[in-house]
């Protein structure tokens, strides 16, 4: 995660008093300290914006099974040929 004021990266920690977690920036003099409950949440709230819902669903979970088995066949094919190698050994 990135800082809003120097684009710099933030280191996560909890806060020992309250036990509440926070980003902090790790620039020295940058005084960036953010609540991380409530970034998460923003965070979670923006990506459902992008989840899949409805009919849609089934179709591109469908899809991306295919694309996945289309993808990774020749893996599949390399690792049927080592155990097959491997029985003959």
């Amino acid at each position: 995660m990135k800082c809003e004021v120097c684009n710099e990266s933030m280191r996560g920690y909890i806060a020992n008093d309250t036990d509440t977690p926070y980003y902090k920036c790790n620039t020295p003099g940058c005084k960036c300290n953010r609540n991380a409950n409530l970034l998460n949440r923003q965070f979670r709230e923006k990506l459902n914006a992008f989840a899949v819902k409805g009919k849609c669903y089934k179709l591109i979970d469908r899809y991306l099974k295919y694309t996945f088995k289309q993808m990774n066949s020749s893996l599949a094919l390399k690792i049927k040929r080592q155990k097959e190698q491997g029985l003959q050994n």
